[in-house]
């Protein structure tokens, strides 16, 4: 097709070429007289020649233009065109089922070779320095592909030895793929952030900087950083990876509407869940303000999450787990169900020590709403207490 364009290009040139020179008109004046001051009609239309260098140009200029517009149309059509189309289409499938042949030629190749290397017993870096791929293993195997489905059952892999040997292999050449890219990234010298997104976990990184595995149990040691430059860029990724790994479960726990002491529970610190939360970094300068509260609803979950878990780690989770059902307006039967008692109630109201004497007094009560809360609450507390027991 190449071939039979560029004699066509050659073809519409040589006939352009030939208007510009053939029936040129004839000067019918003698040498002598050119020398006189006139303006001679040459023909107008050439294209390759001109009076001047600028008409030249324009000519060839609008000729260029013309023959790309003419080509442009002439391939749109050829390319339209039922029997090229068709041609094209049969290449495509002839290339297809080629290509089917060759990969399946290549896949019983790379089979065969991982059942001779079965034979010799070899390791399981040999065979990933032979490019012995999970599949190929798992065929080599000659195992049943049902079991693919059920491979996590201690009884089935009890049942089929080769299963495990597979999933040791699996386990084993997606790490090394994992370092191979980790590898690849550090080349590059992409941050700590692009490494995450590669799904590159610390242990990857590790061996990917071919830092002694001995260093590990060392690096805490300041000379011991000084001397392995390669030592800090791991401990710095491994801090960066477990920040955003606790911000994902952060994220996932928030989507499920789990309460404060949830989170807590799965060791949610406040800045994951800031994070979680997307709020602005600045918003931590402003978070005083309750203008700043009032347009940003989730700065006001950051803050109760954050007073729930600081009086946690004081040792008052129970009194921050209270706070958190009071604030809901939950009733007595779940402050009991969550095993929130009488002192912790009374600690989350918010009242006065001195109070607990003159609990049961009405004219205490007017002057104090939330100690007639406590009282009624003790009484509930007390009362299913004694239910329990009995």
């Amino acid at each position: 097709m190449r071939n039979f364009l560029l004699l066509l290009v050659l073809a519409f040139v040589a006939f352009t070429s030939g208007r510009a020179t053939a029936h040129r008109p004839q000067l019918k004046v003698s040498k002598p007289e050119l020398a006189q001051a006139a303006q001679w009609s040459i023909d107008d239309k050439r294209f390759l020649r001109a009076t001047n260098a600028a008409d030249e140009e324009r000519g060839m200029t609008e000729l260029m233009a013309k023959l790309k517009a003419w080509l442009q149309k002439f391939k749109s059509w050829f390319t339209k065109s039922k029997p090229v189309q068709k041609t094209t289409a049969q290449y495509q499938k002839l290339a297809d089922k080629t290509m089917a042949k060759y990969q399946t030629l290549v896949y019983k190749r790379e089979v065969t070779s991982a059942e001779d290397l079965i034979k010799k017993g070899v390791a399981d870096d040999v065979l990933y320095q032979n490019k012995i791929s999970p599949e190929a293993y798992f065929d080599a195997l000659k195992l049943d592909p049902k079991l693919k489905f059920i491979s996590d059952s201690p009884v089935v892999r009890a049942n089929n030895p080769n299963l495990e040997k597979f999933l040791s292999y699996s386990s084993f050449w997606t790490g090394r793929r994992e370092v191979a890219r980790a590898e690849d990234l550090i080349k590059k010298g992409v941050v700590n952030d692009v490494l995450y997104q590669n799904k590159i976990s610390p242990e990857a990184y590790f061996d990917a900087l071919k830092l002694d595995p001995k260093l590990k149990f060392i690096s805490d040691s300041p000379v011991v950083r000084a001397n392995n430059p390669n030592l800090e860029k791991f401990l710095s990724y491994s801090s960066f990876w477990t920040g955003r790994k606790e911000v994902a479960r952060a994220e996932d726990l928030i989507k499920k509407g789990v309460v404060n002491d949830v989170l807590y529970q799965n060791k949610i610190s406040p800045e994951a869940y800031f994070g979680a939360l997307k709020l602005d970094p600045k918003l931590r300068f402003i978070s005083d303000s309750p203008a700043a509260r009032a347009n940003n609803p989730n700065l006001e979950k950051f803050f109760s999450y954050s007073s729930f878990f600081y009086k946690s780690q004081a040792g008052k989770r129970e009194v921050a787990k209270a706070e958190d059902l009071i604030k809901k307006g939950v009733a007595d039967n779940v402050l009991i169900q969550n095993k929130i008692s009488p002192e912790a109630y009374f600690e989350a109201l918010k009242l006065d020590s001195r109070l607990k004497v003159v609990a049961d007094s009405a004219h205490a009560w007017a002057n104090n709403p939330g100690l007639e809360k406590f009282y009624k609450y003790s009484t509930k507390y007390y009362k299913n207490q004694a239910g329990n027991l009995d």
